[in-house]
This record gives structure tokens, C-alpha cells and sequence, in this order.
């Protein structure tokens, strides 16, 4: 093929891209590379017309291939850059983004992606540096002040979070985060009225389905406090519609969070010929807390992580290996029980490699790892580890079902699981049941922890539970608050473990009696069995 050829289809694809026919574009870039393969200009169009018709799969590979052959080309490490960040993958992400700074120091975009990959990624203090070098350029970039703001609220800094919000909205009082940054500053002192005025005149405009899933959760929990509960359970219903509509896919698949792993687990323990375990060798003991979401698990962390002998790795995947061998297949775990002694030694060993490195330090210290949703792979927990503790937080189910239905969770397998009343219901007794069945079946080291009672006389709750660990008493503990400034939690409930403890939530799922209705008596068999007062 002729270059002329390519450089008439060339100029065809360039100006159906320019006319916003990204269909067009990519029809043109294959014509291109049916006759040369590697002509970088094509795969560069084909990656962007892929990207724009949202298929970021098919367009990453044609866009690496692109780098590859044009390494210094700026823009085509921009859309490989934002093709990486929506398949998920940040640490390639920020590596396109860092690339294209270098290339083009000017370019305030790729410095606004990077810091948001960056925050993605869970390195919020260079993604604050990032931004604060766009916040003090002579014209300051709005969305970076927006995001220091939310950054700021959610470490516990609500005078500057209050700063950034106000310069943010200075500059475009429309600014979709720094509204809803506001609305929350808003609600954090109270002021309920204030912060549902904003967030309803958010919603009035078009937003993305993320920010109105925030945006209505919001509003919901303002309604909430404000004692409108049906302008409250509507709103969350459409915040969590929203983020149904942004997931796309159905809630539940084949992962080691999914219902069928649970049903794996829970045939193979409720087997007559369960396998015992064996004794380790490991002279540490691991401390899981676990439970169900919206159990009361930040609390009782907070609380924990204020000894000065105890460290809290907070809501960290640290058993992704044990999950994945052992998990997701049916023969899998027979073969966990059959595991030699040294191989099972590997899989501890690279557990506290892994712990050691998330908690630099923390090698004399009580180590608690939690993860709620650990509950599911209790057994599995206990094959590897005989000797780990476990505490398990427990809570009224109905309180439980309704504040996972009122809370905006991210979008990961487990949680998605929580956006109705039905899913909640079916992914609480299906995780709980499994937790019981673990209880009679294993000769766990486990103690529970009541939110009831740990709110109602802290000192009473956690003075056993530090026993349990074999740690004394010590009164930071009842001041765990004031270690929170500055600290970035990083669970739904971070801006509720900074407010001095409060029982409003106890019982709260008698205001939504009505809307529950269908759910309660799916919900009646773990009251009783936990000791709950019947209604």
C-alpha cells in the first residue's frame, strides 16, 4: 500500500475524530493498519476512537504498541495514561501520567491525573504535593483545590478542608466536588438543613453516576439526622441506583467475595469428614477483626490502634494469595488441608513479609488485621494460622442491614452486594450463617465484641478484649480521638469515629420499620440467635 493511500485514510480518520465521530475515526485507523500494522499515527486514532466508545480493553494494547513505537509522543501517553486509570490499573497509570509531566511540565491535565491516580492508588500525600503545586500556580487549578479539600476532610483537618472548599468555590462556585466537600463540612457541624439545601441543588444538574451516588447517599444521611426518614431511605435508594447503573455488571460473579465462594466454603466445613488442621510453628499471632460491614469494626480499630502496644492494618487485602490457590476452584481446599508443613510455612511467612512492609515497626506490637469481610475465609485463616485470634464485631442485624443500605460504599465485589434491601439481606445471611457454622465446626480462639455494649461502657468492652490479647489495660484507649487529626481512615465511617461516641445509631432501624419490612423477617433468625430484643 502506497503512503498516499495511508495519508488520504489518515486524513479521513483525523476529521471524523475532529467532527466527534469516533466510529468514523476507527474505521479509517483500520483501514490503515490492515495495510501496515505498525503505523503508530493509526494505532494512536484506533486506541482514542476505542477509548471514546468506552472500550478502554481494546484500546490500551493498541496504545502500548503506540508508546512503544513513539515513546516521546505526549499525547498518546495521555490516552494510554487515562486507558490504564479506567481499567484500574494506577501504578501503570501514574507511571503514562509522570511521563507526560516530564515531556510537557506545563501540562496541567496530565498533573491533575496523575495526583488523582496517585490518590487512587492510596499515596494521598504525593497526590496532595501534586496538587498543591496546581493550587499555587498564578492561576490556580480549581479541581486541585477541590481535591485538597476533600483530602483534608476525610485526614480529619476540617479548617483547611473549610480553606481549599472556599478557594474552590471562589473560582467556579459550581464545582461539583467542592459542593459536595462542603455539604460534608456542613453535616460534620451539624448543620443538616445546610448541607441537604446544597446537595438537592447538586442533584437538580447532571452529574456523573459516582458523584450522584455521593450526592444522594449524602442527602439521605442529612434527611436521616434532620428525622425525615422517607425523603431519606429515597434518596440513598437513588444514590445506590446510581452506583448500579456505574457498575454495570450484575452484583454477583465467581470471586472469592461472591456468593459462590461462600457456598463452596460452607459445604466443604459442613462436611461430616471435615479435615482437622495442624499445629504451626509461628512464634507471632495474628489478630483478625472481622464481621459484617457496618458492625461497628472502625470503632473498635480506632480504639484498638490507641495502645501503644497494638497496631491496626486497616481494611488491606493481605490474604489475596491464600484466596486465589485455595478458593477458586472446587478441589482447592482439600488441597489447603493436604498442604505439606513447609509449603504451609511459605504461605505465613509471606503473610508477615507482606504485614511487616504495611507496618514498618510493627514487629513487636499486637498486629490486628481487619477486614471485615474476612469473616468469609475464616476457615481458611485458621487452616494456615491454628493459633490466630479472632474477634468478631457483632451488632444488631437490623441496624446492620439498614446502615449498609444508607452507606455509599466503592464499587468492589462484596459491595456491591449492599445496594438494596434484597442483596443485603441475601449477602448477610449467607456470610453470617457461614461465621456460625465456622464457630461449631473449628476450635477457634475467638471473642465478640457487641457495638451495643462497646458504645453504652467503652472501658467494659475493650478492657476483656485487651486481656484476649494478652495486653494491658492503658487509658489511651478511651482517647483514641485525638489521635485522629491528621489521619486518614480508610473506611466509609472515618468521619463518624471522630465524633464523641453517641448510641443515635442504636435502634435506628425502627424509623425505616415501613421500608424494611420486606427484609426483617429474613433478618429474625440472627436476632434471636445473637440475643437482640425482638421488636
Amino acid at each position: 500500500m502506497n503512503r498516499r493511500q495511508i495519508d488520504r485514510w489518515m486524513m479521513e480518520g483525523a476529521g471524523a475524530w475532529q467532527r466527534g465521530d469516533s466510529r468514523g475515526a476507527l474505521r479509517a485507523a483500520e483501514r490503515v493498519l490492515a495495510a501496515a500494522t505498525d503505523f503508530a499515527p493509526a494505532l494512536h486514532l484506533a486506541g482514542l476512537a476505542h477509548a471514546a466508545v468506552g472500550a478502554p480493553a481494546r484500546a490500551q494494547p493498541l496504545l502500548a504498541r503506540a508508546v512503544t513505537l513513539m515513546p516521546d509522543n505526549a499525547d498518546c501517553l495521555s490516552a494510554l495514561g487515562a486507558c490504564y486509570f479506567d481499567l484500574g490499573q494506577m501504578a501503570a497509570a501514574v507511571d503514562c501520567f509522570r511521563r507526560v509531566v516530564r515531556l510537557r511540565p506545563s501540562d496541567t491535565n496530565a498533573r491533575m491525573n496523575l495526583g488523582l491516580a496517585l490518590e487512587r492508588l492510596g499515596r494521598h500525600d504525593e497526590a496532595a504535593r501534586t496538587y498543591m503545586e496546581l493550587a499555587g500556580a498564578p492561576v490556580p487549578h480549581v479541581d486541585a483545590c477541590a481535591r485538597l479539600g476533600a483530602l483534608a476532610e476525610e485526614r480529619n483537618e476540617l479548617e483547611q478542608a473549610d480553606e481549599w472548599v472556599a478557594r474552590a468555590l471562589a473560582l467556579e462556585p459550581g464545582n461539583v466536588v467542592a459542593n459536595l466537600t462542603r455539604a460534608q463540612l456542613d453535616a460534620r457541624a451539624d448543620r443538616y438543613d445546610a448541607a441537604a439545601r446544597r446537595l438537592q441543588k447538586l442533584l437538580e444538574q447532571p452529574l456523573s453516576a459516582t458523584n450522584e451516588a455521593i450526592a444522594a447517599g449524602r442527602l439521605g444521611r442529612a434527611f436521616d439526622r434532620l428525622g425525615e426518614y422517607a425523603a431519606a431511605f429515597a434518596a440513598v435508594q437513588r444514590g445506590n441506583r446510581a452506583l448500579a447503573r456505574s457498575y454495570g455488571a450484575a452484583a454477583d460473579g465467581d470471586g472469592p467475595y461472591s456468593l459462590a465462594a461462600i457456598a463452596r466454603l460452607r459445604a466443604f466445613f459442613d462436611s461430616a469428614e471435615m479435615p482437622a488442621g495442624s499445629a504451626s510453628t509461628d512464634t507471632r499471632t495474628p489478630v483478625f477483626l472481622v464481621g459484617f460491614p457496618r458492625s461497628g469494626t472502625t470503632l473498635l480499630d480506632r480504639m484498638l490502634a490507641a495502645h501503644p502496644a497494638v497496631a491496626v492494618l486497616e481494611e488491606q487485602e493481605t490474604l489475596a494469595a491464600i484466596k486465589r490457590d485455595f478458593l477458586m476452584d472446587e478441589d482447592g481446599l482439600a488441597r489447603l488441608w493436604a498442604l505439606p508443613a513447609e509449603a504451609m510455612e511459605r504461605y505465613r511467612d509471606a503473610y508477615w513479609r507482606d504485614v511487616d512492609a504495611r507496618l514498618p515497626g510493627a514487629q513487636k506490637s499486637t498486629v490486628v488485621d481487619k477486614l471485615p469481610l474476612n469473616a468469609i475465609f475464616t476457615g481458611l485463616i485458621h487452616r494456615v494460622f491454628p493459633n490466630a485470634k479472632f474477634i468478631l464485631a457483632l451488632r444488631d442485624p437490623r441496624d446492620v442491614c439498614l446502615s449498609c443500605f444508607m452507606q455509599t460504599f466503592g464499587g468492589n465485589e462484596a459491595m456491591r452486594h449492599l445496594l438494596d434491601l434484597d442483596t443485603i439481606g441475601t449477602y448477610y445471611a449467607a456470610v453470617m450463617d457461614l461465621v456460625e457454622l465456622y464457630r461449631e465446626r473449628l476450635p477457634l480462639n475467638l471473642t465478640a465484641v457487641r457495638y451495643e455494649e462497646l458504645v453504652a461502657d467503652p472501658r467494659g468492652a475493650i478492657e476483656p478484649l485487651l486481656a484476649f490479647l494478652d495486653r494491658p489495660w492503658n487509658d489511651a484507649v478511651l482517647s483514641y480521638r485525638d489521635k485522629l487529626r491528621g489521619t486518614r481512615i480508610d473506611t466509609p465511617s472515618y468521619h463518624q469515629v471522630s465524633r464523641p461516641l453517641y448510641g443515635s445509631a442504636i435502634g435506628r432501624w425502627r424509623h425505616y420499620r415501613e421500608q424494611l419490612a420486606p427484609l426483617l423477617p429474613r433478618l429474625q433468625p440472627f436476632v434471636e440467635r445473637f440475643g437482640y430484643e425482638p421488636d
